[in-house]
């Protein structure tokens, strides 16, 4: 699950970092909120982290 304080990267350079992170019974996985670099922060972007990928989308989600 991704957790807080996770760096996320983007052909191995950090670009941004995880604020907040909770798992989401309705999207059956975990969820984040982060602070990405402009460039990075298109939604349907596909970042690394340790505790592996995450796709930037926008709010709200689900529609």
């Amino acid at each position: 699950m991704m957790s807080a304080g996770v760096e996320l990267t983007s052909e191995g350079q950090t670009v941004g970092k995880v604020s907040s992170a909770a798992f989401s019974p309705k999207f059956g996985v975990a969820v984040a909120m982060a602070y990405v670099r402009r460039g990075h922060n298109t939604p349907g972007f596909v970042l690394q982290s340790q505790d592996g990928l995450a796709e930037v989308t926008s709010l709200p989600m689900g529609r």
